[in-house]
């Protein structure tokens, strides 16, 4: 368990709701098979939405620092993120990166509040759910990683993981 240790930055004194989106960039291919550049797209159109008609700010919130295995597919969806979000897009890493990165023991407090900042989270690693959930902030799991529907089952939320792996509205 962590508790939350307050974290104040000018990148949230915005009006409107917060939206915490978390795009796992490790093992992609893994996790979304080979089209995972297009069901982010479809996570950022859905965010876009929620910028147009909810005049949201949508903050990119990433776990891991770049390195040779995940750094072509952060390159690729911070750069996905900006084209479609535009200036309603925070990119966390670039706006607190002497902050908070790398992520360590003592930074965790920091990266609790910050999702207890968000009115909304959308996340496709189990860390997202599981801090949201502890926070109290409403949350929908993505993907088919285990960890997020392994979690999502533990409390009775099992039918609320936006699958990304399905080929068709019938699957």
């Amino acid at each position: 368990f962590i508790r939350p240790e307050q974290f104040s930055h000018e990148v949230f004194n915005i009006e409107g709701p917060k939206i915490g989106l978390n795009w796992a960039s490790d093992r992609n291919t893994h996790r979304f098979g080979n089209d995972g550049v297009d069901k982010l797209n479809v996570i950022l159109d859905f965010c876009k939405n929620l910028v147009t008609n909810y005049r949201a700010t949508i903050y990119l919130i990433e776990h891991l620092m770049p390195n040779e295995l995940n750094e072509k597919t952060k390159i690729e969806t911070r750069k996905l993120f900006k084209d479609i979000l535009g200036d309603s897009g925070k990119i966390l890493f670039e706006e607190l990166n002497q902050e908070l990165y790398p992520m360590f023991e003592y930074t965790a407090p920091f990266f609790a509040d910050i999702y207890k900042q968000m009115d909304l989270v959308v996340g496709s690693r189990g860390h997202a759910s599981i801090v949201s959930f502890g926070m109290n902030v409403p949350f929908i799991g993505l993907g088919q990683h285990n960890k997020v529907k392994w979690f999502l089952e533990d409390v009775g939320l099992g039918d609320c993981i936006v699958r990304l792996d399905k080929k068709n509205d019938d699957d």
